[in-house]
C-alpha cells in the first residue's frame, strides 16, 4: 500500500509492458514508413492509399514499391490494425490523430515523426519520417562536441558535465 490506499499503482508494471509494447511497434511501423517514403512529406490518404491500393480512387503503384507498401501495412501498430480492417475513413481519422500524439518523439532507431506543413490546395496536413542520426541535433544540424565553444548545459542549467568542453 502506497500512503495508505491498497492497490495504489499496482498495475504500473503492466502500464510499463504496455508502453514497451506501443513504442516498439511505433518504431517498427515508422521504419517501413521510412523505406517507403524516405524523407518525403507526405499526407494520411497517401498513406492510406500505399496500404489499401485503390481506397482513393487512385493508381496500383510501381511494382518496385509494392512489397514497401506491404511492409507498411504490416507494421502498422495495433492500435491502428483495428480502425483499419472497420473503415477507410475512420482509419485516416485514427492515423492523423496517433500521428499528432507522437510528433517530435524521438525513437531508439533514430527516427522521429514531424508535422511538415500542409497541403494548401486540399487542406491537409503533410507528415514525415526523419532520421536523426547520432551526433546530430533534432533539426539535422551537425554537433561537433569538441567545439570549445560547444556548452553541453541543458536549459535549466543542471548537467553535471562541465559548461564547456575544451580542445585538447
Amino acid at each position: 500500500a502506497y500512503s495508505g490506499i491498497e492497490g495504489f499503482l499496482g498495475n504500473l508494471e503492466q502500464l510499463y509492458d504496455q508502453a514497451d509494447t506501443d513504442r516498439q511497434e511505433w518504431e517498427i511501423f515508422l521504419e517501413a514508413w521510412h523505406d517507403l517514403f524516405g524523407d518525403r512529406a507526405v499526407t494520411v490518404a497517401e498513406v492510406t492509399e500505399r496500404i489499401t491500393p485503390g481506397s482513393n480512387g487512385g493508381d496500383l503503384f510501381d511494382q518496385s514499391d509494392e512489397e514497401k507498401s506491404k511492409a507498411l501495412k504490416e507494421a502498422l501498430p495495433g492500435q491502428l490494425v483495428g480502425k483499419l480492417e472497420k473503415s477507410v475513413g475512420g482509419f485516416k481519422h485514427a492515423l492523423g490523430n496517433a500521428l499528432s500524439k507522437k510528433a517530435g518523439e524521438r525513437f531508439p532507431n533514430g527516427l522521429h515523426v514531424e508535422r511538415a506543413g500542409a497541403d494548401g490546395h486540399k487542406k491537409t496536413v503533410k507528415w514525415m519520417v526523419v532520421q536523426n542520426n547520432a551526433g546530430t541535433s533534432p533539426h539535422g544540424k551537425p554537433i561537433d562536441i569538441t567545439d570549445e565553444t560547444c556548452d553541453l548545459r541543458g536549459h535549466a542549467g543542471t548537467s553535471p558535465l562541465p559548461s564547456r568542453v575544451r580542445k585538447k
